[in-house]
């Protein structure tokens, strides 16, 4: 029993008792003198009034400083505000196929000022500072995608990349710090009229103001996806293992080696993330857990160690970084039954705790136009 429930319990005992007094309901001894009743009132309603405090700092959202209590998950840490709270003004991209068809929606981080701004969506990556995206579209002389820079309304800006026919352009990454967009070019092999499969894939990279023609990069095993930090010179995404379970690798430009990623050794690995400054790798997978099927896995390179990031039930997936935050930030898809994703924000203050921002929405991406 807590403290603020005994102070409550304690003064409507002794309110009842002075009412009761006062009612002719008890014989008032000889010795009961009407100070005495007045002090029992003011007591009771110190009580009450002190058991409210109590009750409303047990209530309190934890701050930055107090870390969540032991054994339970960060889940409802409070809202996104509370949890980020320089992330106020930033726009929320994200996906809704609700309707049966893939429209792209912004909102506040706090889910407010939700509104259709195009016609597509699935997977963008944002821009800083402006109020373009990166998208992988539908390219008619290859018959797949290509990569191109659209407004967040759905207008083409320009297309980065014009894939050979048979090809196509998937998974950009922007490097900031050299102002190149890493991508993968697969090549895909027609099985009949309506049937194509993927082959060989390579990465490659083009300068993102359109200076320059795309150009092969080299690395140290062939990636299905890419991710790159912000310098270039840290690089991961989906691969092979000698078992062919999808795994995540890290590599670098120029190298002719790789390593796995660690702690999903034997389980599929996917939505693989670089954070900005090369530090932390983002992935999802089925590794097992104590908290759902799929989590959001966090691999620091500098101590070696994974991280669950996501620590809710159900499936969590596409985890997406957020630039220019004091905390480390990510938000991730959730999905509780397969069919209702919705959109979470988790950032590591003194340990990783979670806000829900859409109801729903999947792939998201945070912009600072």
């Amino acid at each position: 029993m807590t403290a603020s429930t005994l102070l409550l319990i304690g003064a409507s005992v002794l309110l009842g008792l002075v009412l009761s007094v006062l009612l002719n309901l008890l014989r008032r001894p000889a010795w009961f003198k009407r100070g005495h009743l007045a002090a029992l009132l003011v007591v009771a309603l110190v009580a009450g009034v002190a058991a409210m405090v109590l009750n409303k700092i047990a209530e309190k959202p934890p701050t930055a400083d107090t870390p969540p209590a032991a054994g339970k998950p960060p889940d409802g840490a409070g809202t996104a505000i509370e949890l980020a709270a320089d992330l106020r003004d930033r726009i929320v991209l994200s996906t809704d196929d609700s309707a049966g068809s893939n429209l792209l929606f912004a909102s506040r981080l706090d889910g407010t000022n939700r509104r259709r701004i195009a016609e597509w969506g699935g997977p963008v990556t944002g821009i800083p500072h402006r109020t373009d995206v990166l998208v992988s579209r539908y390219d008619e002389r290859s018959g797949h995608g290509r990569i191109e820079i659209r407004t967040m309304t759905g207008d083409l800006v320009r297309a980065l990349t014009q894939p050979p026919v048979g090809y196509g352009d998937d998974s950009p990454s922007y490097a900031v710090g050299v102002g190149q967009v890493y991508f993968v070019r697969t090549k895909w092999n027609r099985a009949d009229e309506n049937t194509s499969t993927t082959g060989s894939s390579v990465v490659m990279r083009v300068p993102i103001d359109g200076s320059g023609t795309a150009r092969t990069v080299r690395v140290g095993t062939e990636l299905r996806t890419v991710s790159t930090d912000d310098s270039g010179r840290v690089i991961a995404g989906t691969c092979d293992d000698p078992s062919h379970v999808g795994q995540a690798c890290l590599t670098a430009e120029g190298r002719d080696d790789f390593e796995y990623v660690p702690g999903s050794e034997g389980t599929t690995m996917s939505d693989v993330r670089v954070s900005p400054d090369g530090r932390f790798v983002a992935y999802s997978s089925f590794a097992r857990n104590p908290f759902g099927e799929s989590q959001v896995f966090l691999y620091d390179r500098r101590s070696k160690k994974t991280i669950d990031a996501s620590r809710l039930d159900g499936l969590n997936s596409q985890p997406s970084w957020v630039r220019d935050s004091k905390n480390r930030c990510l938000l991730f898809t959730h999905d509780r039954t397969g069919n209702a994703p919705s959109v979470y924000l988790t950032c590591l203050r003194d340990d990783w705790q979670t806000a829900k921002i859409l109801p729903i929405g999947q792939y998201p991406e945070l912009v600072q136009p």
